[in-house]
């Protein structure tokens, strides 16, 4: 009986061992999303939100936006269209390619806001992302901060 005992004791106790790897590797310990939200690649389109970014301010609306899809990124600067490859890490690193435009003509307003938004976006190094909003850090210390 005593015998008997053991195994079924050693039965369980593996059981549970087994349990707690697996429940260890599919993120059951908590806390598992938002670490792989932070190292997923930003997808889909998001708006830049000018205050948040410390853009220029002209006193009137201005729309930059960004959508990321198959390693590239587009939008629209402030006057014209851009688009440019993008590679992520699996750390949050973000690297930009030399980004092409549009050569429409834009007022001074508008230019410059899109001369800063390209300045910083080529100027990428990293991203995060939380609860809706996208930032861009980059070389200059300059976030760039996007919103859903």
């Amino acid at each position: 009986m005593t015998r008997r005992r053991n195994r079924v004791t050693t039965t369980a106790v593996l059981a549970a061992c087994l349990l707690a790897v697996v429940l260890t590797a599919c993120g059951g310990g908590g806390g598992g999303d938002a670490r792989h939200a932070a190292m997923t690649a930003p997808t889909g389109r998001w708006v830049l939100d000018l205050g948040a970014s410390e853009s220029p301010d002209f006193g009137f609306p201005v729309t930059v936006d960004a959508t990321f899809a198959d390693g590239r990124v587009s939008g629209i600067g402030g006057c014209n269209r851009y688009n440019a490859d993008v590679t992520t890490t699996a750390g949050g690193g973000l690297t930009v390619g030399e980004i092409a435009t549009t050569k429409m003509m834009c007022t001074p307003e508008n230019q410059g806001v899109e001369s800063d938004y390209l300045r910083r976006l080529a100027a990428a190094e990293s991203f995060s992302v939380d609860a809706g909003t996208l930032t861009i850090t980059n070389t200059e210390g300059a976030d760039l901060v996007l919103r859903r």
